[in-house]
């Protein structure tokens, strides 16, 4: 049983390892597409709901299809910052922006993510000119709202 025990810790920390990871897997394909992607991970990343780390990757996922699709070529950078007690997560970009011919579903799908863990999603044009998508998730997810 120890030695189940173990491996299964084992499995579960090359998983967290994995999530870092392709969070600079992603920055690594929008730089192969064109895109100059800087991604600073700040903070110790501690224990986090495994829906919290999916929420995390989608937000910097979206944010940086947005950037591809609406300032390309523009300097993007991805900023996730884990905190005691909530992951904040930014995907900014520089410069001009082109408008979106039609609103897409994904911000709307992804504040709907969000808000289902607790947490908040914001999305708007820098007066500067850019853009900034900006999440903040309780590291338990839904847990941390219904100990409130």
């Amino acid at each position: 049983m120890k030695q189940q025990l173990s491996t299964l810790a084992r499995w579960w920390q090359s998983l967290r390892a994995a999530d870092a990871e392709r969070l600079h897997d992603l920055a690594d394909e929008a730089r192969r597409a064109g895109q100059p992607v800087v991604m600073l991970l700040e903070g110790e990343r501690g224990e986090l709901d495994r829906d919290v780390e999916l929420a995390v990757y989608r937000v910097a996922q979206e944010g940086l299809t947005n950037a591809l699709q609406h300032a390309r070529e523009c300097s993007t950078k991805v900023r996730v910052r884990y905190g005691a007690d909530r992951v904040d997560v930014e995907v900014s970009t520089a410069g001009p922006v082109a408008a979106a011919a039609e609103p897409g579903r994904g911000l709307i799908r992804l504040r709907e993510r969000v808000s289902l863990l607790g947490g908040e999603l914001r999305a708007e044009g820098r007066p500067e000119g850019g853009f900034v998508l900006e999440a903040r998730i309780p590291s338990r997810g839904a847990q941390s709202r219904d100990a409130s």
